[in-house]
């Protein structure tokens, strides 16, 4: 993935992929899609022409930020701020980590904040203050450890900034770029998706939507804590806002390849934008690719392409698929529910089958109810020794995978050795096990009736489990 900047162009066509794409009027916009940058895009009569960014320290912003009057490293803002160096370049203007004298002054022991300074394409729409106020109000409600902290807003003649805590780590778009496209460790990974998915749950319950979700939108700091940031084009929802509210969706912001439908659209912001925005992130996190190729949205359902899921186990991979659904009908409501179907697809088989340590030769007792054992077509010695081979090392497989309680991957492997030799003693003894505790778990009420459905909807997706007999008492298990 490349580098999500800043680029202030103007362009009237080809416009490149993957890129915050913030639009004039919407008469004079266009979108279409390329690589993962953020544009601001104007028509040649509105702001002067300006290179893509290559930014280091020691430059001054004035190089970077449509040639505007504004400060360079080691001048001071509002006789306060001290310009320490460039952090990096957002939709809405450039940030910088500076020493607050007055913290300073005090002794405090981290003197140290972030400063973001309105860009001046912002600065020449004549609601850019407007925007950058309501900006810090609104992140100013969302107390939450998933989100940064803002500080204040202010101006210092024509330098408009806001000031925020200052974070010490990696974008996510950095720690995806320096995994060259591979996937995260998936402990790793589904702590970030969760911090995610947890601060935007909490910023939806005050009525506002991110609407420029993306990697390099999150920060991952050195103690692994996960931060939204960058609320600058987040709108409060509707339902919420109040009539004479300006609303900073007017500047039309998005990132294409992280854009719903809707997005695209131009339509009222809405919370499921975010959540695919989230979906199209986990993917990458999981399985090092977006789920349609880093096509925007709009052209993915044109084409209609199926999502292209990690290889993460069927309940994990349900749960993404709901977040990325092309049609905003059929996506998850919300984050509350995707998180909890999350948690269910990370720990739900333990709690429904319980901690297993499967041993395949297990005798089951009286508990051997379901007759699905009948004398094999074809002993497994009479197989190819290949065939032998590969059933062995399945079932091996299967049982250091419930070892470690990981039932997705016991099911898996599972699935593998039945389809070689489905009327296996040890094959059905590891079914009869798995149906044992579930049917256990439910007399027990350990679960709920949601979660039981879909424990038996997933492996109702297994060719092992499409025995008539084992449907039929399935069937028995639905709630």
């Amino acid at each position: 993935m490349k580098n999500d900047k800043t680029i202030i162009q103007n362009k009237e066509n080809n416009y490149p992929e993957d890129k915050t794409v913030i639009f004039k009027p919407a008469e004079q916009a266009h979108i279409e899609s390329n690589d993962d940058h953020t544009i601001v895009y104007q028509q040649p009569d509105l702001a002067p022409l300006v290179e893509p960014i290559q930014t280091s320290e020691n430059r001054p912003v004035q190089e970077v930020l449509s040639g505007a009057s504004l400060p360079y490293i080691g001048d001071t803002i509002r006789d306060r701020f001290v310009l320490e160096s460039l952090l990096g370049i957002g939709g809405m203007g450039a940030v910088y980590r500076a020493i607050d004298k007055r913290k300073q002054e005090a002794e405090d022991e981290n003197p140290y904040v972030a400063i973001k300074l309105l860009s001046e394409d912002f600065r020449r729409h004549p609601k850019a203050f407007i925007s950058l106020q309501r900006e810090t109000q609104k992140t100013q409600t969302l107390a939450h450890p998933n989100i940064i902290t803002v500080y204040d807003f202010d101006r210092d003649g024509d330098v408009v900034y806001m000031t925020m805590e200052q974070l010490e780590g990696k974008t996510l778009e950095e720690i995806i770029r320096e995994n060259a496209g591979a996937a995260l460790d998936k402990q790793q990974a589904v702590s970030i998706i969760r911090g995610i998915a947890t601060g935007l749950s909490y910023a939806h319950s005050k009525g506002i939507v991110h609407s420029d979700l993306k990697p390099g939108n999150i920060f991952v700091t050195k103690t692994g804590q996960v931060k939204v940031l960058d609320f600058g084009i987040a709108r409060v929802v509707q339902e919420n806002a109040v009539e004479d509210q300006f609303d900073a969706g007017e500047l039309d912001a998005l990132t294409p390849s992280y854009a719903s439908i809707e997005m695209i659209n131009r339509c009222e912001p809405d919370r499921r934008d975010d959540i695919y925005a989230l979906g199209v992130i986990a993917c990458e996190l999981l399985g090092g690719a977006h789920p349609y190729k880093r096509l925007m949205a709009t052209e993915a359902l044109e084409q209609k392409l199926l999502p292209k899921l990690p290889g993460v186990g069927r309940l994990l991979r349900n749960v993404l698929n709901s977040a990325v659904e092309l049609e905003i009908e059929s996506r998850i409501e919300s984050l509350d529910k995707w998180l909890k179907k999350l948690d269910f697809a990370l720990s739900g088989y333990k709690k429904v089958f319980g901690v297993l340590v499967l041993v395949i030769c297990a005798v089951i007792g009286g508990l051997l109810f379901l007759d699905i054992v009948r004398e094999p077509e074809i002993a497994l010695h009479d197989l190819t020794p290949a065939m032998q081979l590969s059933f062995n090392e399945y079932l091996n497989e299967a049982n250091v995978a419930m070892s470690f309680d990981d039932v997705n991957g016991a099911l898996f492997y599972l699935d593998k050795a039945y389809k070689i030799h489905s009327q296996n003693d040890e094959v059905t003894d590891f079914i009869k096990i798995m149906l044992v505790k579930v049917e256990s778990s439910i007399e027990s009420k350990n679960v709920s009736a949601e979660e039981v459905k879909e424990v038996l909807l997933t492996l109702n997706e297994y060719e092992a489990f499409q025995n008539d007999k084992i449907q039929s008492r399935l069937k028995k298990l639905i709630p």
